[in-house]
């Protein structure tokens, strides 16, 4: 894996992971990085099952975060400074290198604590995804969501509103997308984030996901 700094930006994503056939080379991570090690075992997945021969990866997720801030600009969706103006940016940015061929979205434990963010998660995720689609001009762009796992009862104390999350996220409908259930990975001690072992298989859930959305014209942008 090579990471590549972007030069010209006020605030991009920090780095842009690629990773080439032949599968097998070396790549490092960190345990607690769970969005670089999904990403690689995602794009090893898709090598893999002959999706692709060259996968480029734009990882825009910022942990902590809350679904309203995810929310676009009104008057600027590429806003640079803000999550969805950042990642935009990066797609954009991607589209000269390869078609954007998918957008995986998994997030929404922040918001389990919040007592208005919780039971409204579904229409403001449903509002990102649809700019997402609507910025890059791609309606048809394949979406896999992960739902959230399953907390320890000690853990959804402090997160109250949990359960409203999980249901917007059954709830939340809309054509091209496809949602990679969660609740039986392996966690860390934590009880919110998955272990090594879980990350390596939501990757290869996220590919099948994916490849269960079958290409047809129109869908890359």
């Amino acid at each position: 894996m090579w990471p590549r700094r972007w030069e010209g930006r006020e605030r991009p994503v920090e780095e842009l992971w690629t990773r080439t056939a032949p599968k097998g080379g070396p790549w490092s991570h960190k345990e607690g990085r769970v969005a670089q090690v999904t990403s690689l075992a995602l794009a090893d997945a898709l090598i893999e099952s002959g999706g692709a021969d060259r996968v480029v990866l734009v990882p825009c997720a910022v942990g902590g975060t809350s679904i309203v801030e995810w929310l676009p600009d009104p008057e600027d969706a590429a806003k640079a400074g803000t999550l969805f103006g950042n990642c935009l940016q990066a797609a954009r940015f991607a589209k000269g290198l390869r078609d954007v061929a998918g957008f995986f979205f998994h997030q929404g434990e922040s918001d389990a604590r919040d007592w208005i963010r919780g039971p409204y998660w579904e229409p403001m995720a449903r509002t990102v995804l649809i700019a997402f689609r609507e910025e890059l001009q791609a309606p048809g762009l394949p979406i896999v969501l992960g739902r959230l796992g399953d907390l320890s009862r000690e853990t959804k104390k402090e997160r109250r509103w949990l359960d409203d999350v999980v249901d917007g996220q059954a709830r939340l409908t809309l054509p091209r997308v496809s949602k990679v259930e969660t609740t039986d990975l392996p966690m860390k001690s934590d009880y919110v984030h998955y272990s090594l072992e879980g990350q390596l298989e939501l990757g290869c859930r996220y590919e099948k996901a994916w490849s269960a959305l079958e290409p047809r014209c129109g869908d890359v942008s």
